[in-house]
């Protein structure tokens, strides 16, 4: 009998269909207060003429931009009129949705006054006053009871599509940065006393205990805030979409039906944040991975560089492309955020670039409904690890660079990946959507890379065993996934039964070593030719691989695995050395485990004449094991996080060898520089294919140019169908010649300059 798990993701695309649900381009207006006198449908109306097909826009909260009645809802200075009236009166004239922009992080002095208890305080009584307004609580009645009048007042009024919160949570510090502490008004004292017996902490010392009681109920205050709110909204009328800035965590936490994630242009590429390049395809597969009926908004931020910098001045042309190009090609909306309206712009050299995208999108809206990626290859991202707590604190350096580092490689390589959340395979009972069980993750992929999840709960673990057992590959690396009854991990500990994942090739860790440096690990792991021909499976891949005699379990590779285990490649060949930065981790092999490359322990830093070895051993750097009818390769090491912030050449060899030797074909395959990217979906409904190249040459961060045009790239794609395939350029809006391959069709793209989309049909 099919289980209600097997049911939900055979027919996810049954369910009743909403208006969010099909493509949107959403341009936002953040109105400033000399905006208020201005005309609300000659606003919206310019929004229409760029190709949106809906408005986000300022209702109320530091200022109303209607003639509203409620106590101490300030009307913007200069409204003479219902300027956001107007804007939905014409929006909807036209065919455009209208999501209404609350911020009730801020008050006047009057309100202040009036309502002391609505407004955060510091451990001291003071309260937070950041450019004249005086900083809420979240827990305070602004937001926990006059919201619910604002509210009630506005749908009364007006039909309006969508509800958006800018500036949602708990504030401690000023825009400018100036650290004031958590709140300690008097309801948060209540309520922190009442469920942790504690007093609330002064600051932000993470070796306290009690802040990480403090984070918590921070997370939690805010979840039970944004559950109600939600619940409340869709009681009075189910069609009001819900927006979150909180991205793809508020979809998993029942707080909202579509995801915002605002991006700024940086002025360095950081590891994590807004300012990292994939930021945008990042989110729209985080979310599209819930599956049919969720996509996500990203909001590449009209402004250069913000927040805190430039509000009126705007991003570089190529990095607002980029961004939009990026989301579109991932299945996401195209949106964009600006300081005023479009008339306003003191900076306007980035509208051509916006309207253009929008357009397009709007031409071709048609061609975006209901996509599914055609990618056979999963990218764990763990939500449990990339969450910081007591010991696990920088999540950047013990996780996020880890993921990036292989997001960032697939990309380059061209392979076509998706992302898996780890909420998403802890079972119907866990609460989140988007559950996937192992036999549904077997027929959608054939490789899963679990990039160090140190973190991983249990049913997580099971799950990935079980994908394993049916034939899956798991490629994993880093600190072991070990998980006790509260999801932490000790990767010095080994697991015992139920913990962690039992189909890696090791059982255990009796050793951990921090910050290294100058060691390596030897390509052919040093075992004896002799040795290497009785131990393993006969063929190219079995070169320089050992097998392990310590544990029990397990099957041998090559015999009932059906699969035999190591790399092969002729890029490997040219390398004898791989590098080995930051931590490491001795295991104990599971018997019928197989070690591959040999540590070269790290020795000092010395001369050139100094610069050879003098101790090798037989520590593995590549575990591989034959687990029922899978195979996993375990990489007790951070190749990940090193190439990621090295772009070691020999660690992107190794990487990407690891994925085409576990990876199946790819529906579509690029030859190009390693800046395109590429990605491919198939429409459910008509059965086209979709293939998207992104051409990320100009991208150079400070500097975000117009991409290099490139020239004659060559596309393969299957094709199984009994009619012959027909491709066509959208962008260029030209037919494509096939030439019958092997299997399917080859073609060529004569230019790439942003982006290009190929319809196959």
């Amino acid at each position: 009998m099919e289980s209600a798990m097997e049911a939900t993701e055979r027919s996810g695309q049954a369910r009743r269909r909403h208006w969010w649900e099909a493509p949107l381009r959403i341009i936002q207006l953040n109105l400033t207060v000399p905006d208020a006198a201005r005309d609300g449908a000659a606003m919206a109306r310019r929004v229409h003429e760029y190709g949106a097909n809906a408005l986000l826009i300022n209702a109320g909260g530091i200022y109303a931009f209607y003639p509203t009645e409620v106590p101490y809802h300030r009307r913007a200075p200069g409204l003479a009129g219902d300027l956001l009236g107007d804007a939905i009166r014409y929006c909807h004239a036209k065919g455009l949705w209208v999501i209404v922009r609350y911020d009730l992080i801020g008050q006047h002095c009057d309100t202040y006054e009036a309502h002391p208890e609505w407004f955060y305080r510091s451990h001291d009584g003071c309260p937070m006053v950041d450019k004249g307004l005086y900083m809420t609580c979240p827990n305070g009645g602004w937001w926990q009871e006059q919201f619910f009048a604002l509210w009630d007042e506005l749908t009364a009024r007006y039909d309006v599509d969508g509800l958006f919160f800018n500036a949602w949570g708990h504030k401690e510090a000023t825009r400018e940065g100036v650290y004031f502490g958590p709140c300690h008004c008097s309801r948060c004292t209540r309520l922190f006393h009442e469920r942790y017996g504690r007093d609330l902490p002064r600051g932000r010392d993470t070796a306290d205990p009690v802040y990480w009681l403090n984070q918590q109920f921070r997370r939690e205050t805010l979840d039970d805030l944004g559950r109600r709110i939600y619940q409340y909204v869709k009681q009075k009328n189910p069609e009001v979409a819900v927006f979150a800035g909180a991205g793809h965590r508020a979809l998993v936490t029942g707080q909202a039906d579509c995801t915002e994630i605002e991006l700024h242009c940086g002025s360095t590429a950081a590891p994590a944040g807004n300012r990292w390049r994939h930021a945008a395809g990042e989110s729209c597969k985080q979310v599209s991975a819930l599956g049919p009926g969720y996509a996500s908004g990203i909001n590449a931020v009209y402004c250069h560089v913000g927040p805190g910098r430039w509000r009126l001045s705007a991003a570089p042309p190529g990095w607002l492309g980029y961004t939009l190009a990026q989301t579109i090609a991932n299945a996401g909306w195209p949106y964009c955020m600006m300081i005023g309206t479009i008339d306003t712009q003191p900076d306007r050299t980035a509208l051509p670039m916006l309207r253009e995208i929008l357009q397009y999108a709007r031409d071709h809206e048609t061609d975006y409904r209901d996509l599914a990626s055609v990618a056979r290859i999963g990218l764990l991202w763990s939500q449990r690890t990339a969450t910081a707590a007591p010991a696990w604190t920088d999540t950047t350096d013990r996780y996020v660079k880890h993921f990036r580092g292989w997001y960032d490689l697939l990309t380059r390589k061209h392979h076509l990946f998706d992302i898996v959340s780890d909420t998403q395979l802890e079972g119907e009972g866990s609460g989140f959507p988007g559950q996937r069980s192992a036999a549904a993750l077997i027929k959608r992929y054939g490789v899963l890379i679990v990039p160090n999840a140190a973190r991983l709960s249990a049913a997580a673990c099971a799950t990935l065993d079980r994908y394993a057992a049916l034939g899956g590959k798991l490629i994993a690396t880093g600190a072991p996934p070990v998980a006790d009854g509260n999801n932490t991990t000790s990767a010095a500990g080994a697991p015992g039964d139920g913990e962690g994942l039992r189909s890696l090739g090791a059982h255990g860790v009796f050793g951990e070593r921090e910050r290294v440096s100058n060691g390596y690990f030897r390509m052919g792991g040093g075992v004896p030719d002799e040795v290497a021909r009785r131990t393993s499976p006969p063929g190219p891949l079995s070169s320089g691989v050992e097998r392990g005699n310590e544990g029990s379990g397990g099957t041998v590779l090559g015999t009932a695995a059906g699969t035999q285990c190591g790399l092969n490649g002729a890029a490997l060949s040219q390398i004898d050395l791989l590098p080995v930065e930051g931590r490491l981790w001795y295991v104990a092999l599971r018997e019928g485990a197989r070690r591959q490359l040999a540590l070269i322990p790290p020795e000092d830093y010395g001369a050139p004449e100094q610069t050879y070895f003098t101790i090798e051993t037989d520590h593995p750097g590549i575990v591989w094991y034959g687990y029922e009818q899978g195979v996993t390769a375990y990489l007790p090491w951070e190749p990940d996080r090193a190439w990621f912030e090295t772009g070691s050449e020999a660690l992107g060899v190794l990487l990407n060898t690891l994925v085409t030797t576990c990876a199946p074909p790819q529906v579509v395959r690029l030859e190009a520089p390693e800046t395109v990217e590429l990605t491919a979906h198939r429409q459910r409904a008509t059965g086209r294919l979709l293939i998207h190249l992104v051409n990320g040459s100009g991208g150079t961060p400070p500097r975000w140019a117009e991409p290099t045009t490139l020239r004659d790239l060559t596309v393969r794609f299957a094709w199984n169908a009994a009619a012959p395939a027909q491709a066509r350029a959208a962008r260029a809006g030209e037919t494509l010649a096939l030439r019958p391959v092997e299997g399917g069709y080859e073609l060529t793209v004569p230019t790439l300059g942003l982006f290009e989309m190929v319809a196959v049909q």
